[in-house]
Formats: structure tokens, C-alpha cells, sequence
């Protein structure tokens, strides 16, 4: 007896009781096909095979290449190699057994690209094998690091000092703007050379603080004098010491004047009144008299008009 034979006389059973061959142990067919008993043949199922359908088949069998010839296939499921799969596309319209068709990305691609092919296709600001990794502007053009400022952000330079843009392309600005008396000692932005600076401060680097009314120096304990004595006379503590030829608590007044004008300049809320005295008073001095060195009314001199002339 040959060696087939002895093979089929093993999974094919006489039953003289039912006059024909019974396929496999009780003619079952391991449960999944039928038993010819005319042809002792086990008529399988389309996913079984083998003589007594004991064999799971997986998908690619009908063409001869199970696991489209990129995976195992172990009780009917595709154990795929590396790289292949199924696209989630696939898989998302209608469940399908696994049957490694598909090129995949093994590492997935995560919030922030798409697999095509294989390949992770990342979203802008995003790189590296499964898009995770920060992309910025031509790798920040070596003058800075390419960071995430928040976890789903895409990666953004922060640059070295000197350097600025987007990419850290440019020389940064304020390497080139002038720089300001004692950096505005603190108290103010510095603007090309020029302090601007904070309320409260005064002065071209900002040193000196800005007085309440009424009060000056530098620390601003000093009394002011009224109109800063329009600048005909010294400031003693608040008081005004006028020069020889003013008068008046704020050395308005030309001495000239000191007697017609005084009760008005003298008065609050007179000011055009005083001032009109004043012109008045001064317009009608005598030269000898007036601080200004007005001629008097009524009086003309022809050689003054020949010297204006020169």
C-alpha cells in the first residue's frame, strides 16, 4: 500500500451501515463543509480547505495569495510585516477582515498628519516620522530653537539675542536703535535715543520726578514762586527777590509801573486787566523811564529814524 493511500485510509472511514464512505472522523468535515459520501470528499466551506476542511483560510485565498503575499496567515488571521496593513479609510467605511493590502505608517501619524502611501504627511509646523516633532522657518536659520509654545502648537523659533522674525532670518531692531542717556534711569521706554517716560518722571534720561504744583526741586521739596518770577528775580524759598527794575510778588510789574498797576496785577482773576495796565504804562513811559526804552508820547526824533534805516 502506498503512502496516500495510507494517508486516506486514515481520514476516511468505511460505514458498510450507511453503504458508502464517510468523510473524517463522524463525517463531519471538522464542521465546516459537507461530506460527499459518493466521492469521500469534503466540500468545504469558501474560508476552509484542506481534506477535512481543517484549515482556516485568510483573506487573498481566492486568488491564491493569502495576505496579498505581506503577512502570515495563523487561524485565519493576517499577521502582517512591517509596513502594511490597512488605511484607516478602509477600515473606517465598512469592517473588514485584516487583509495587509494597504502600505501603513507603523508609527501612526497622530493628531498633525496623514499616512499616504506609507509615509507621514505632516501639517505645517510639524515634522519628523509621525509628525510630533517641531517645523519652523528654514530650522530658524541657525540663530535660534525651534520649541512648541503649547502642546498642539506648531513649532515657532524663539531666537538668540540679536536676531528676530519668524525664522530669525533678520538682525533684530533694537540692536540698531540709539540707545538712551542712563537707559532712562528706569523710569521710561527708550525710543531711538529719546526717553519717554513714566508719569511721575521728567528730564532727558527721566532722573528728575515731575513736582506736584506748587513745589520744585529735585526731590521736590522746594516752594515754587508764583510764575517762577518770570524770570526777573531769584526763587528764595518761595518768595521772589526781584530785580532793580520789578516789582510785585512775581516781578511782573516794571517799578514804573509798580504804582498805577499794582492793586490790579495784585488781584485774582485780573490778568488781561493787569496786563493791559501794564502795556499801557509802558507804551506811555518816557525812555529814561521804561525798562523797554520807549520814546515818550509826543515826542519825535528824526535822527532814530535815519539810524533804523542803516
Amino acid at each position: 500500500m502506498s503512502g496516500s493511500q495510507q494517508s486516506s485510509g486514515k481520514t476516511l472511514v468505511l460505514a458498510e451501515a450507511s453503504g458508502g464512505m464517510v468523510c473524517g472522523d463522524g463525517g463531519l468535515c471538522s464542521g465546516h463543509g459537507k461530506c460527499n459520501a459518493e466521492l469521500a470528499r469534503c466540500e468545504c466551506e469558501t474560508t476552509f480547505s484542506g481534506e477535512v476542511c481543517e484549515r482556516q483560510n485568510c483573506p487573498g485565498f481566492e486568488t491564491g495569495q493569502e495576505c496579498a503575499g505581506h503577512g502570515l496567515c495563523e487561524m485565519g488571521q493576517c499577521q502582517c510585516a512591517p509596513g502594511w496593513g490597512m488605511a484607516p479609510s478602509t477600515l473606517m467605511a465598512t469592517p473588514k477582515p485584516q487583509s495587509c493590502l494597504d502600505k501603513i505608517c507603523p508609527a501612526g501619524c497622530g493628531m498633525h498628519g496623514q499616512c499616504v502611501d506609507g509615509t507621514c504627511v505632516c501639517q505645517q509646523g510639524w515634522q519628523g516620522p509621525n509628525c510630533k516633532d517641531p517645523q519652523c522657518p528654514n530650522d530658524c536659520a541657525g540663530h535660534g530653537q525651534c520649541v512648541f509654545q503649547s502642546v498642539h502648537s506648531p513649532g515657532q523659533c524663539i531666537c538668540n539675542f540679536g536676531w528676530g522674525g519668524a525664522g530669525c532670518q533678520r538682525i533684530a531692531m533694537y540692536t540698531q536703535l540709539k540707545k538712551c542717556p542712563n537707559d532712562c534711569s528706569g523710569n521710561g521706554l527708550c525710543m531711538d535715543g529719546m526717553c519717554a517716560c513714566n508719569v511721575g518722571s521728567k528730564g532727558p534720561d527721566c532722573s528728575d520726578a515731575l513736582c506736584p504744583e506748587g513745589m520744585t526741586g529735585p526731590k521736590c521739596d522746594t516752594p515754587r514762586c508764583p510764575s517762577d518770577c518770570h524770570g526777573r528775580g531769584l526763587c528764595m524759598n518761595g518768595m521772589c527777590a526781584c530785580w532793580a527794575s520789578y516789582a510785585g510778588k512775581d516781578c511782573r510789574l516794571p517799578v514804573a509801573c509798580q504804582e498805577s498797576c499794582l492793586s490790579v496785577c495784585e488781584t485774582p482773576g485780573q490778568e488781561e486787566r493787569c496786563n493791559s495796565c501794564i502795556g499801557t504804562c509802558e507804551s506811555s513811559a518816557p525812555r529814561s523811564n521804561s525798562v523797554f526804552g520807549a520814546p515818550a508820547l509826543g515826542s519825535y526824533s528824526p535822527f532814530e529814524d535815519l539810524q533804523s534805516t542803516f
